[in-house]
């Protein structure tokens, strides 16, 4: 069976996240079933099971939308400064879990998860400038992103040592 090249440009999307997802998992996975366990955490905490189903979301959408701007694009060239935010942010995502969980350092990961808040922002008002789906499919990225920020922070302070 022959894939149409429009449905092929969106694999290297989709492995990009699939590598993110995996390496986030990973470092994830070294604290969070003990040390993070025994962080104190804000009540408005998000429980545990609902993590994985929101990430699955988040990252299909995200290569949804960096596809479309690549598509509307036609090229790399033309689609360079939105992807290359995407792609910095996809990097910046990958590397939280490894702050935050693989060195258990709350401060450390509030550091770097403010540089991805900005970086999740920037590369959506990019894609809402090129493309409103892909803006909109980048939407709840931001608002995850924002509460993930609010609860790294919330676990630092309450956390100080």
């Amino acid at each position: 069976m022959i894939i149409p090249k429009s449905i092929r440009t969106f694999f290297p999307f989709a492995l990009a996240v699939s590598i993110a997802a995996a390496a986030a998992g990973s470092l994830t996975e070294m604290s969070v079933h003990h040390w993070y366990l025994r962080l104190a955490k804000p009540e408005w905490t998000a429980p545990p099971k609902i993590f994985g189903p929101v990430w699955t979301v988040l990252y299909a959408a995200m290569a949804l939308a960096a596809w479309l701007i690549y598509k509307k694009s036609g090229d790399w060239a033309s689609a360079q400064k939105p992807l290359t935010l995407w792609g910095i942010q996809l990097i910046l995502n990958a590397f939280w879990p490894g702050f935050f969980f693989a060195l258990r350092n709350p401060f450390y990961g509030s550091i770097e998860i403010i540089v991805l808040l900005g970086f999740i922002i920037a590369a959506t008002v990019s894609f809402w400038r090129r493309d409103r789906t892909a803006g909109l499919l980048m939407l709840p990225y931001c608002v995850w992103g924002t509460y993930a920020a609010a609860l790294t922070l919330a676990i630092w302070r309450m956390n100080p040592h």
